[in-house]
C-alpha cells in the first residue's frame, strides 16, 4: 500500500499539533506567576504556648518558606519591622509598605519552585520605661537591636510586621512585586505585649 505525500504532510502536521497541545496541557506552567511566603513559629504557635505577652528574655522561635513560581531566578528581601499601635500598616490599594521601624532583613535567592527555609529566632533583651511606655532591646538571631525609636504604652500593643520585598531590574528593591501589570503584595503583622517579668 503507498501512502501519499499529502497524507504523509496532513499526517505529520496534525501529529505536531498534537505533541504542542499535549506539551502546553501536561506541563506544570502557572497561569500566574507569584510569590508564596509562610510563617510558622515552634510547636506551630506563632508566640510560645500561643500567648502573646512575652516575658523580657523569652524566645520566640519562626520558620520562614518562601517559594517562587518565576521561571527566572529572583532575589528577595524579607523586612522585619516593629510597630505599635499607631504604626501604618501596609496598604494594599496603593502598594505603600508600613511605616514601621525596620529592624531586621535578609535576602534571599530563589529559583522556580524550590522551597526556601529560613529560621529566626528573637527575644526582647530589656526593656526601658520611659514615663510608662516601654522602648525594647530586641535581640535576633543573636544580633542585639538597639535604639528601636518604638515604644508601646505599659508595653501593649506593639506588632511585628513582615514584609515581602523583591529586587527589580533597575537594582532597586520594591515593596511587592508587579506582574502584568499589576502590583502584589504579601505581608503579616503580630501583635504583642511585653511585661517586665523575665523569663
Amino acid at each position: 500500500m503507498k501512502i501519499s505525500k499529502k497524507f504523509l504532510t496532513l499526517f505529520l502536521i496534525i501529529l505536531v499539533i498534537y505533541y504542542i497541545v499535549a506539551y502546553v496541557f501536561l506541563t506544570n506552567i502557572p497561569s500566574q506567576e507569584f510569590y508564596e511566603l509562610a510563617i510558622q513559629g515552634k510547636n506551630n504557635e506563632i508566640f510560645p504556648n500561643n500567648n502573646s505577652t512575652i516575658t523580657i528574655g523569652e524566645k520566640v522561635q519562626w520558620e520562614f518558606i518562601i517559594v517562587s513560581t518565576f521561571r527566572t531566578p529572583r532575589i528577595v528581601e524579607i523586612v522585619m519591622k516593629l510597630g505599635n499601635n499607631n504604626t501604618m500598616l501596609p496598604n494594599d490599594v496603593n502598594g505603600t509598605p508600613s511605616n514601621g521601624t525596620e529592624i531586621f532583613s535578609w535576602l534571599v535567592y530563589l529559583t522556580y519552585g524550590v522551597k526556601k527555609d529560613y529560621s529566626i529566632e528573637w527575644a526582647v533583651s530589656s526593656v526601658e520605661n520611659r514615663s510608662d511606655y516601654y522602648y525594647l532591646i530586641l535581640n535576633i538571631n543573636n544580633t542585639i537591636i538597639k535604639r528601636v525609636d518604638v515604644g508601646a504604652y505599659k508595653g501593649e500593643k506593639f506588632r511585628i510586621i513582615i514584609e515581602l520585598w523583591t529586587l527589580e531590574e533597575n537594582g532597586d528593591f520594591r515593596f511587592g512585586w508587579v506582574y502584568q501589570n499589576q502590583l502584589y503584595m504579601i505581608w503579616y503583622q503580630y501583635p504583642f505585649n511585653v511585661t517586665l517579668a523575665k523569663k
